[in-house]
């Protein structure tokens, strides 16, 4: 059930960021020109750890494409130290225009759906090898 869930999830932020892309940049901008951006980021720091952290409690499977959900966990967990701990080297690392961001919101997007689809795809039940 964890894998679907992580698949379904992935699917539908994929699917927004995709689709609400510019709405997605002009919210990081907004944060970033903001008086405290780091503190935005920390609080994103605390979610991703939690739920990296809730991932990897669980010991996912990791056969064939389910390590995928594993890979999340640890990508969520590690993302959430690394906000917690340097949030003025990840506020760095972002990009600072819109058009930057935009593209940045789209391959990110692309990339947790075809994640999802994978992960779907691997909990269906359809056989992978003969």
């Amino acid at each position: 059930m964890l894998h679907e869930l992580v698949a379904i999830v992935m699917l539908a932020i994929g699917l927004s960021h995709v689709l609400w892309s510019g709405l997605w940049a002009d919210a990081a901008l907004g944060w970033t020109r903001s008086r405290h951006p780091a503190t935005t980021g920390m609080i994103s720091g605390i979610v991703s750890l939690a739920i990296g952290a809730a991932i990897l409690l669980a010991r996912p499977s990791t056969d064939g494409l389910l390590i995928i959900t594993t890979v999340i966990g640890w990508i969520a967990a590690i993302k959430g130290v690394a906000w917690l701990l340097m949030p003025g080297i990840m506020l760095s690392l972002l990009p600072r225009t819109r058009s930057a961001l935009t593209v940045g919101v789209v391959l990110g997007g692309l990339i947790q759906m075809a994640a999802g689809g994978a992960l779907l795809f691997a909990t269906s039940g359809i056989p992978t090898s003969g």
